[in-house]
């Protein structure tokens, strides 16, 4: 057998499937394709895991320890991981419209904000940096920096730059 976890995935991607019609448009089907990738990364985890989970027994502890494992795991970001709690929401409104669960267990967990830290370098300090180490190691990124910090060229202008 293959698991609790092929099955789970199973009917999430079926009903996936019964709302393609809801995703029109070219926004909507990247919007559809974000969802099926999104359903194959939970299946993914959920066959890491070895959990004997239905879609009626995944509960918020569950789908907390699923986007830790995003961040902590795979290393996504708390933005990305953000957009995971939202678009699996979406599908498990589609489960509850469809009378298959009562509950959506990502509605509980809260949304994470980056800590923002400030950068605690002085200038100076990084451009010493910059001029002991780079050349050694990329002599292009070295010209670009020093045009950031000595000519103060702004970075739109430098992504219009040819560097050789």
């Amino acid at each position: 057998a293959q698991g609790n976890f092929a099955e789970t995935g199973r009917v999430l991607l079926e009903i996936l499937e019964k709302r393609k019609s809801d995703f029109l448009g070219e926004s909507g089907r990247s919007q559809y394709q974000n969802l099926k990738s999104k359903i194959h990364t939970l299946r993914n985890w959920l066959q890491l895991t070895q959990l004997k989970l239905t879609i009626g027994s995944f509960k918020t502890e569950h789908s907390r320890s699923f986007l830790n494992y995003l961040v902590n795991e795979k290393h996504l970001s708390l933005q990305t991981r953000n957009k995971y709690k939202s678009e699996l929401t979406t599908i498990w409104k589609f489960l509850i419209h469809d009378g298959i669960v009562s509950d959506n267990p990502f509605k509980n967990v809260p949304w994470l904000k980056p800590k923002n830290t400030p950068f605690r370098k002085h200038p100076e300090e990084v451009q010493k940096a910059i001029i002991e180490n780079m050349p050694k190691e990329d002599m292009q990124l070295y010209i670009a920096c020093m045009l950031v910090f000595e000519c103060f060229i702004r970075v739109t202008e430098l992504n219009r730059l040819q560097l050789y």
